[in-house]
């Protein structure tokens, strides 16, 4: 009809903003996680480790050839066993001055069991520097008992590790009579059992003074 003017058309409703999942994008992560996880430990598993190198074996026999040949000490070496090796020694006053015949020795093939082998000679003139050597190369060590080995008798010493094990303990055998290796006092000890200390003890050679 004339004069009756028509409303313009009706706009088209905006439509909703669809609802983002997250779903799908968590799942993705996780699976990337996991692969790049085994990616890793595999690259680990194939990379060359470093050989473990054992400590190097040095001759204890020829130094106690030449301090009995110097110095006229009997010193003793030890034999336990191909599983065994000397890896240091040493003759030389100790941190009191006392003159010291060391060596150690390291268990093959992991070097996981050190032992060392100590001697001195006893001073009649001064027997409380002996005392206190003991006490010291057996970390204070308190008597637990005796052990006789080879037929020579030996005091056995419980002493405090050193070691990050609860129930790690240092022993010693000391031997100090006029039966001791050689003359000299002598203290065979480690983070070990008395079992291997003795076998030390049994395998004792005592180096002989050059005669002549």
């Amino acid at each position: 009809m004339a004069g009756v003017s028509q409303s313009p058309p009706a706009a088209p409703p905006t439509p909703r903003p669809a609802v983002r999942r997250h779903g799908g994008n968590w799942r993705s992560l996780v699976i990337s996680m996991v692969i790049m996880t085994a990616l890793v430990f595999a690259v680990v598993a194939l990379m060359p480790r470093p050989a473990q190198r054992e400590r190097a074996a040095v001759d204890d026999v020829g130094k106690a050839e030449q301090i009995a040949a110097e110095q006229s000490w009997r010193v003793a070496t030890a034999a336990p066993g191909e599983d065994w090796r000397a890896t240091s020694v040493l003759f030389r006053p100790d941190e009191r001055g006392v003159p010291t015949w060391l060596v150690g020795y390291h268990h093959r093939p992991a070097d996981d069991v050190y032992v060392t082998l100590g001697q001195t000679r006893p001073a009649a003139d001064d027997p409380a520097a002996i005392t206190q050597w003991v006490v010291r190369q057996t970390k204070n060590g308190r008597e637990d008992g005796t052990t006789s080995v080879a037929g020579r008798d030996w005091s056995r010493r419980l002493g405090h590790s050193s070691g990050s094990a609860p129930d790690a303990a240092f022993r010693a055998l000391v031997a100090q009579d006029h039966a001791a290796p050689g003359g000299l006092v002598t203290v065979i000890a480690g983070d070990t059992s008395y079992e291997v200390l003795e076998r030390f003890a049994g395998s004792l050679r005592i180096q002989q003074v050059p005669t002549g």
